[in-house]
Formats: C-alpha cells, sequence, structure tokens
C-alpha cells in the first residue's frame, strides 16, 4: 500500500485503485490509511469530509462552486489593483487587470476597442 504526495481518489470503477479526480493517487487496498492532510490549515477529518462532500456533489454544484471561486479570485485581484491605484477608473481597473491576466498586447487592444465603441 502507497500513497504519492499528489493525491487523486479512486473513483473511476476500473479496479484498478488509481484515479485522477479530485486529489490522490492511492495504490493499494486500504483506502485512507495514511492519508496527510493537503492544506496547512484543515486537519485531515475535515478534508476527508470537504473531499466526500464534492465526491459526492453533482456536476451543477461542482460548477457553480468552480464560478463562485473564480468570481472571488478575480474580485481578489481586482481589489488588490484598486489598493494600488485608489484613484484609477473601474475601465482602468479593468485594462490593468486584463494586462496582467492576459497580456498587454490584448489589454490594449480592449482599450483601442473600446475608445473607439464610445466616440
Amino acid at each position: 500500500m502507497a500513497y504519492s504526495e499528489h493525491y487523486y481518489i479512486d473513483n473511476c470503477g476500473d479496479g484498478k485503485n488509481e484515479c485522477v479526480e479530485l486529489g490522490f493517487v492511492y495504490h493499494g487496498d486500504n483506502r485512507g490509511i495514511g492519508m496527510q492532510a493537503q492544506s496547512r490549515d484543515t486537519d485531515l477529518e475535515s478534508e476527508r469530509v470537504q473531499i466526500d462532500l464534492l465526491r459526492k456533489a453533482t456536476i451543477a454544484r461542482r460548477s457553480a462552486i468552480a464560478f463562485s471561486l473564480s468570481e472571488t479570485a478575480i474580485g481578489l485581484a481586482r481589489s488588490a489593483i484598486r489598493l494600488q491605484s485608489p484613484d484609477i477608473s473601474d475601465r482602468d481597473v479593468s485594462l490593468r487587470f486584463a494586462a496582467i491576466h492576459y497580456g498587454t498586447e490584448l489589454a490594449e487592444r480592449i482599450r483601442r476597442y473600446l475608445q473607439r465603441k464610445s466616440m
């Protein structure tokens, strides 16, 4: 029985006891024994419960969680830009976000498009 550092849940149903699904690669027959917490601020039992809930969640629920996490990450990134430059407009915050995350070329193309659109 062995565990790798990257954990994936055995949920393939192929009998191989190895699957890349949510968090650990398991080799052996006694699932859960020897599992190490992946989060520094979450105890092992809480992590097991969380993984179990994610496994049981519908695709719609998993998608909602993913969209919510993305929305939160974008909001935090925009807030960081706003903290660094409190006097810039919302439009400039969006353009700076685009430059940081998608590249300056795309951000400049968006800026030019918005200028043409506002004329």
